[in-house]
């Protein structure tokens, strides 16, 4: 696994909380929630491809 991912999903939360808190003090609620859930799809997703890895590898370890 990447040290690279690691941060880049960290770095995805720190832009999305940041974006999320500006927009919730400008009183524009409803895109700070569209933000933040936009930010969090994004991360699953890349997180995606790291689970994938891990079942893999399991698979190998156990000769499934």
């Amino acid at each position: 696994m990447n040290v690279d991912m690691i941060f880049k999903l960290a770095a995805i939360g720190v832009l999305t909380a940041v974006a999320s808190r500006v927009l919730e003090s400008a009183g524009r609620d409803d895109i700070a929630g569209v933000i933040a859930m936009v930010g969090l799809s994004v991360a699953l997703i890349m997180a995606l491809g790291i689970i994938g890895d891990l079942f893999t590898g399991l698979k190998k370890v156990f000769s499934i």
